[in-house]
């Protein structure tokens, strides 16, 4: 229903995702991407190959780690702006599939983060949601609002 982008073949292309955000990079003021620093160094030649420079690579993407420490914090941002009605869903049926799959796991701390392998289903939406979160300025004063774009 046009509602997923999906990079073609079986397996994620790293060179056709690198050549997507280049196009979202050109279309939209990107400011922050937030992304998950396991395969970071696999995936860095394809966004330089795809026409990103040392500078951007430095300054717009951002390493966001899938633990506690990373998560907690950004889940309560998210948390704080939903409740508050400060979050524009616009019933998007993927993220909606993938917010009602989502399961949080807390450790003794009170820290918590989204949980993949207690969920029942993909949880992709949400768990970029709360790296948006983690990257976007939202305590900045001078941020009035913003748009995050989940790719």
């Amino acid at each position: 229903e046009g509602h997923l982008q999906a990079a073609p073949g079986r397996a994620i292309d790293y060179e056709f995702v690198a050549e997507y955000m280049r196009g979202i990079f050109d279309r939209y003021d990107v400011q922050k991407i937030a992304f998950d620093r396991w395969n970071w160094k696999h995936f860095r030649p394809w966004l330089l190959k795809a026409g990103f420079s040392e500078d951007q690579l430095e300054t717009h993407f951002a390493e966001f780690g899938q633990g506690f420490q990373s998560m907690s914090p950004a889940l309560r941002d998210m948390e704080t702006e939903i409740l508050n009605a400060r979050v524009a869903h616009g019933g998007h049926p993927v993220l909606t599939m993938c917010a009602a799959n989502a399961v949080v796991q807390s450790d003794p701390t009170g820290n918590k983060k989204l949980a993949k392998n207690k969920s029942s289903g993909r949880i992709d939406g949400m768990v970029a949601l709360a790296n948006a979160f983690g990257a976007a300025p939202v305590a900045q004063e001078e941020v009035k609002s913003y748009q995050m774009l989940i790719i």
